[in-house]
């Protein structure tokens, strides 16, 4: 292989490795962005779970104050 061969190798290397370097970071903001919205998913599950539990709680003590009008 001569110089301007090795050369021309060289720079292809060079202009691969830049376009792996331009997706390696393109990825890393994408794993951000998906790190953002699965925080948002977490928190809207846990305000969600509380909303059930308030719910069932006011279900449940609606049944008992049935259950005890009806038994007086």
């Amino acid at each position: 292989m001569d110089r301007q061969q090795e050369a021309q190798l060289f720079e292809k290397l060079g202009e691969i490795k830049g376009k792996l370097d331009a997706i390696e970071q393109s990825n890393v903001a994408q794993w951000g962005k998906m790190e953002s919205i699965d925080e948002r998913l977490r928190k809207q599950e846990v305000k969600t779970g509380g909303i059930a539990a308030f719910v069932a709680a006011g279900v449940t003590l609606g049944i008992e104050y049935i259950k005890k009008g009806m038994g007086s």
